[in-house]
């Protein structure tokens, strides 16, 4: 049976704006592919066949957001469709506790640039399908604060967001709440895209005393 293995776990902790009552928000990505689909690595002068992985965002928002998604995602492992690497089956209970460690050591966007892992953050929106006035306005306020960062394809707005600026988080993480709630079909949600190495390993900068 088809299954998909979960190889590598992290958790980024993005800037924040100081007075932001939930704190600083959290980005999980993770590394993993199918069990049934291949690729082919040069190694010396050799070509090997391994299991195909790539990395993907699990989950965006406040630490009860992120770890809420993760117990969403455990219910894959009660019908052996999701597997933590090394195991046959993982129970929902071990997925959970493999993400709760992960997210309680967080590591930075400079940890990931040293591992040589690039996350972009973008949302675009199909405005000829809003039809409330409300819909509207918040999409047009939005594009008002991130003007510099928006750009148009007829009647559709994609905004970039530079996850380096506590502003634009603040922006994506109000604009990704508003996005699967209010714009719903017509909103892209493939926000981020993760680009790494296969088998990246990201390390924590120990903070200097």
């Amino acid at each position: 049976m088809s299954h998909f293995i979960e190889d590598t776990q992290v958790a980024i902790e993005l800037p924040a704006l100081e007075q932001h009552y939930q704190g600083h928000p959290i980005l999980l990505i993770a590394e993993g592919g199918d069990n049934n689909v291949s690729e082919f690595v040069e190694r010396g002068f050799r070509s090997y066949e391994v299991r195909a992985r790539d990395w993907n965002a699990v989950a965006f928002g406040a630490r009860w957001e992120v770890m809420t998604r993760i117990v969403e995602r455990a219910a894959d492992c009660e019908g052996g469709m999701l597997v933590l690497s090394g195991q046959r089956r993982t129970l929902p209970e071990a997925y959970i506790r493999r993400w709760r460690s992960v997210v309680n050591a967080p590591a930075t966007l400079a940890d990931l640039e040293r591992a040589g892992i690039t996350i972009t953050a973008k949302l675009t929106v199909d405005t000829s399908g809003l039809t409330s006035q409300h819909q509207q306005q918040v999409l047009a306020d939005l594009v008002q604060t991130m003007r510099k960062e928006t750009c148009w394809q007829g009647e559709r707005p994609t905004i970039t967001f530079d996850l380096r600026v506590p502003e634009q988080v603040e922006g994506l993480r109000t604009s990704y709440g508003v996005a699967t709630s209010l714009w719903g079909e017509h909103a892209h949600f493939r926000v981020f895209t993760v680009k790494g190495s296969r088998g990246a390993v990201v390390r924590r900068e120990k903070a200097v005393a």
